[in-house]
């Protein structure tokens, strides 16, 4: 699609009080002094079309004209007029903006209130904000607009904004291309399987990180396990074997002393004899303590009952309290309520009504009087008679609820009484059961006093010491045996402590076996990762090479700088605009930066496959503006020139 301007009409504009451009769709040049309106032609297009100033934004612009004293001239309405001509078709949009006024309640005048509003036209048609900005919209994306018809605005995107824009216009590159273009890179592919580059480069540098750490420190960790081992002679085995075997030995011996025949004989006979004391112990007033404990479930029972009843007895209580304070509540109402109908019953009727006409005034007729006084007399004596009935019922009612009380406190009452019967009869009974577990108790013999007790706690004193005598001798000859064992222990203690620093040095010596085992792995893990990380750096050179070289074949005169090369051969991504190696921002001239941009606004041109009018500001810097596919409106300073002058250049 190509856009062309035909028409530019701007009034009260900024700077600009009326100027007219008839462009006709051809390449123009404005000429004009510093101050003269020059940018504010691209800036009136620009607020036409989108609101907004050339710096994109809806709030950095006012085109609000002001006085000398740099007050805005409110009531002026600023006005920007646009013939466009769209392939073969005419395209014609008018945008004001309009002062609102608010009315001064106290002065009642119109008044200022520093809001604006805007009117918008296309083909001469008003038409509503949305239908304006969407006519725009489907003509032409704001932000392309802007590129295409500003030489500085792709320069002054953010680099990343930049980069993203070159890489849509880009061809597609295929990595496999890449990979076949050099033998090094044959196995790459496999090596990508589930990582893009940039992430399987992370992951590999990672690795070689901590192999590196891993490698550093195992020559650390040999030395430190090389000082721990520790100077020990070897063990006599044929001497550990005769020490150990005669400890055995007496061990056996040990265990034969402790469990001599005659000492387990009289172990049993003490224990058979205890057990005999247990059951005449356990039989002796069993009897006796049965029946006592039969009565003391008895006893627990009949308690139970009195503690249920007593509840009982008081929640019937508090049953009785609540009837007898409800009765009072109602005694209390009926007699209220009864005062009231005495009192209504004395009433009697008066007439307290004026007798005089409500308009003129004057006293009305005796006849009259008499009409209202009956009228009066009529509504007393029924309204009496409805009230005095409804206070009746409501005595009735109250003394019909008042009888109901009595028959359920006494028939509560009764319960209580029946509750009380079963309590005493319960306390009657527990009283009984309480006694005979008394004379029970005090009937019981101790067993301890029995001849029976008596003779069988001698046999067992007789045995204790039948036994001690036994195991005295036993003991005199254990202590014996421990001793023994005791010196040959602490000699095998020497052995087993060289046998321990001797298994010590063992594990010490695989331990840097493998540590040694270890370190060759990783330097042939390490030798594999860098070969792969050098595949991948030398496919990211290569394809940032082809990426560049891609971007770069669509520009005429801009070359665009894509990566930088970090010391440790890693690239980051960038995007800056040169000229013959020169940057952009950094040492190229005005003239260059100028035919630079334009060169760009061509290639966006033809990707966006739009053209729209490009307004070239400070053109006066420029010997040779290269040609471009869309119209050109030069913007020339020129001392010449105190009034902005437009010269068609077809």
């Amino acid at each position: 699609m190509k856009l062309k301007l035909n028409k530019l009409k701007i009034k009260d504009f900024a700077g600009i009080t009326e100027k007219t451009f008839n462009f006709n769709g051809h390449d123009s040049k404005i000429y004009g002094a510093n101050g003269t309106g020059k940018t504010t032609t691209a800036t009136a297009l620009q607020w036409l079309l989108f609101d907004k100033g050339l710096d994109g934004s809806t709030k950095s612009f006012n085109p609000v004209p002001v006085n000398s004293d740099n007050k805005e001239q409110y009531e002026l309405i600023p006005t920007v007029e646009a013939e466009f001509s769209i392939d073969d078709n005419t395209l014609h949009l008018r945008k004001e903006s309009r002062p609102k006024y608010t009315t001064n309640q106290k002065t009642n005048r119109k008044e200022y209130n520093r809001s604006r509003t805007k009117k918008q036209f296309i083909n001469e048609e008003p038409v509503k904000v949305t239908d304006f900005k969407n006519r725009i919209k489907d003509l032409i994306d704001a932000d392309v607009f802007k590129l295409i018809t500003n030489p500085a605005a792709f320069n002054d995107l953010d680099w990343r904004k930049r980069r993203e824009l070159l890489f849509d216009i880009a061809d597609s590159i295929d990595d496999e291309d890449i990979i076949k273009s050099n033998d090094e890179l044959s196995s790459l592919k496999d090596l990508l399987s589930e990582h893009d580059i940039e992430t399987k480069k992370k992951i590999i540098g990672d690795k070689i990180k901590q192999i590196n750490k891993e490698i550093q420190d195992i020559p650390t960790r040999i030395n430190q396990e090389i000082e721990g081992l520790e100077k020990v002679e070897p063990v006599d085995q044929n001497k550990l074997d005769e020490l150990e075997k005669e400890i055995e030995t007496l061990k056996s011996k040990k265990i034969e002393l402790e469990n001599g025949g005659k000492e387990i004989e009289l172990k049993n006979q003490l224990a058979d004899k205890k057990a005999e004391l247990k059951r005449l112990r356990d039989n002796h007033n069993a009897e006796t303590d049965n029946k006592i404990h039969s009565l003391t479930n008895e006893f627990n029972a009949e308690q139970s009952t009195v503690l249920n009843y007593t509840s009982k007895i008081r929640g019937k209580q508090q049953e009785v309290e609540h009837e007898e304070k409800r009765r009072k509540v109602l005694l209390a109402d009926y007699k209220s309520v009864d005062a009231n109908y005495k009192e209504l019953k004395e009433k009697q009727f008066e007439y307290t009504q004026n007798y005089r006409c409500v308009c003129c005034g004057q006293k009305l007729p005796d006849d009259e009087i008499d009409s209202m006084k009956q009228r009066a007399l009529e509504k007393f004596n029924k309204d009496k008679s409805v009230e005095l009935e409804a206070l009746a019922e409501r005595k009735d009612s109250m003394l019909k609820d008042g009888k109901k009380i009595k028959p359920i406190i006494e028939d509560i009452n009764a319960e209580i009484s029946k509750y009380q019967k079963l309590v005493e009869d319960a306390n009657t009974k527990s009283e009984k059961i309480q006694r005979q577990i008394d004379e029970l108790k005090a009937n019981k013999t101790d067993v301890t006093a029995t001849d029976e007790y008596k003779l069988i706690e001698s046999e067992i004193s007789q045995i204790e010491q039948d036994r001690q005598n036994i195991m005295l001798a036993i003991q005199i000859d254990i202590d014996i045996i421990d001793n023994q064992i005791a010196e040959l222990q602490k000699q095998k203690s020497a052995y087993d402590e060289q046998l321990m620093l001797i298994k010590s040095n063992e594990r010490t010596h695989q331990r840097i076996t493998q540590l040694r085992l270890k370190e060759d792995a990783l330097l042939d893990e390490k030798e594999k990762l860098s070969h792969q990380l050098h595949q991948l750096n030398l496919f990211t050179q290569l394809k940032i090479k082809a990426l560049e070289e891609n971007i770069n074949d669509k520009f005429e005169m801009a070359s665009f700088k894509l990566f930088n090369q970090l010391v440790n051969g890693e690239h980051e991504e960038t995007c800056v605009t040169t000229y013959d190696g020169v940057e952009y921002g950094a040492g190229l001239n005005n003239a260059a930066r100028i035919n630079v941009g334009l060169d760009i606004i061509n290639t966006l041109s033809k990707h966006y496959n739009v053209t729209a009018p490009i307004f070239i500001d400070n053109a006066e810097s420029v010997t040779d503006i290269i040609d471009t596919d869309a119209q050109q409106i030069q913007l020339i300073v020129s001392e010449n020139y105190k009034h902005l002058t437009m010269v068609d250049e077809s």
